[in-house]
């Protein structure tokens, strides 16, 4: 049963900010992205980490609407609640432990200190196809992205819209901050400060896999969507 509350502004506003709290964790953790956005922006500047971003959310926008919008997704959302969540935490848990040893570690280096290689396709066609032969991205839409998309349609189009949002928005934050120290040369994102931004989004993911948790222990109301859903879609 889709949940019939009032949508608020309120409560779409803080879907959009846990979507960002997520989105962000996994923005900031080295892949094939962001050594594309790095080779890209040193070989034809800020505007190419931008498009990159477009191809990027592009996929990620199909993704969406297919787990979103099929037709028993909604009906089903609750009576998988309990599988998505354990599943979701287990997940989150695996990612702020890679998170946190990084973060902890005194030989992970700042992104931006080494520059990759530009890719032949051009920024927005890079962004797709690199997400895209991303094992790191399919496996988060496949545990973490399938559950808080599910729990965002709950929320009717308004939720869904709001995750999207909301999640792109900590892609387009982090790959312009990176677009704009690659282009203006300068050395911004020192090492300690990535180790210290590694170390908030590793606190970030253990308190929303504990969210999932907490929820797996409450008995589902079909029109009460538990806690995990406010904090973690």
């Amino acid at each position: 049963m889709v949940d019939t509350r009032p949508r608020t502004v309120e409560g779409l506003a803080l879907l959009a900010l846990g979507a960002f709290v997520t989105g962000l964790s996994g923005a900031v953790t080295p892949g094939p992205l962001l050594t594309g956005c790095i080779g890209e922006v040193a070989r034809t500047g800020f505007v190419a980490s931008l498009l990159l971003v477009g191809g990027h959310a592009l996929t990620e926008l199909v993704i969406i609407i297919l787990v979103a919008l099929r037709a028993d997704v909604v009906a089903r959302a609750h009576r998988a609640r309990r599988t998505f969540a354990a599943l979701g935490a287990v997940a989150l848990m695996a990612m702020g432990a890679l998170l946190l040893r990084d973060g902890l570690s005194s030989a992970t280096q700042s992104p931006v200190q080494s520059v990759g290689d530009p890719s032949p396709l051009g920024p927005f066609l890079a962004g797709v196809a690199l997400t895209l032969l991303n094992p790191y991205w399919i496996a988060w839409w496949a545990t973490i992205g399938a559950g808080l998309t599910t729990q965002a349609a709950l929320k009717g189009r308004g939720g869904v819209a709001a995750f999207f949002l909301g999640h792109e928005m900590a892609d387009l934050v982090w790959y312009a901050f990176v677009g704009v120290i690659i282009a203006s040369g300068r050395s911004l994102l020192t090492a300690a400060v990535y180790r210290g931004l590694l170390l908030v989004c590793a606190a970030a993911m253990f308190a929303i896999a504990a969210a999932f948790v907490a929820g797996l222990r409450r008995r589902p109301y079909p029109d009460r969507p538990g806690p995990e859903a406010g904090l973690a879609a």
